[in-house]
């Protein structure tokens, strides 16, 4: 009996010093956020021949909008990505005003719906850029 006692006592052990484990690495994980150093983005914004593009998804509005407008303000052309027209018709209004110096694309597709074809035909429109960043909202 006192066999399976101490059996039982040395699983709860394990139990606990596997909880403890996962718990700091769970803290360690979300710290490190704020820990680990940061990589400029002049390295993706320069590219010899031509300026860098960024191609962001969702870019109408809400977060997309934002890192459209957060890489602008950091020397980059953009290519906003959506499926309504108008809203992308302002968002590019609003980043070229904001940001004289960024040059805006429209890319209007509904990645939803859209059949292969106008992918590749949408895609064709953006060959000639050297895109540099990947931004999926």
């Amino acid at each position: 009996m006192m066999d399976s006692a101490v059996g039982w006592c040395r699983a709860l052990e394990a139990i606990g010093a596997i909880a403890v484990l996962y718990t700091c690495y769970k803290c360690i994980d979300a710290v490190s956020l704020w820990l680990l150093p940061t990589l400029p983005m002049t390295r993706y914004s320069r590219r010899p021949g031509g300026q860098a593009w960024a191609l962001v998804t969702g870019a109408s509005a809400g977060i997309g909008f934002g890192c459209a407008q957060e890489l602008a303000a950091r020397g980059f052309n953009v290519v906003i990505l959506g499926h309504k027209a108008g809203e992308l018709a302002e968002a590019k209004r609003i980043i070229e005003a904001e940001y004289p110096a960024a040059e805006v694309r429209v890319l209007l597709l509904n990645v939803i719906t859209a059949t292969t074809a106008e992918i590749e035909a949408a895609l064709e429109t953006i060959s000639d850029l050297q895109l540099t960043v990947l931004v999926n909202v």
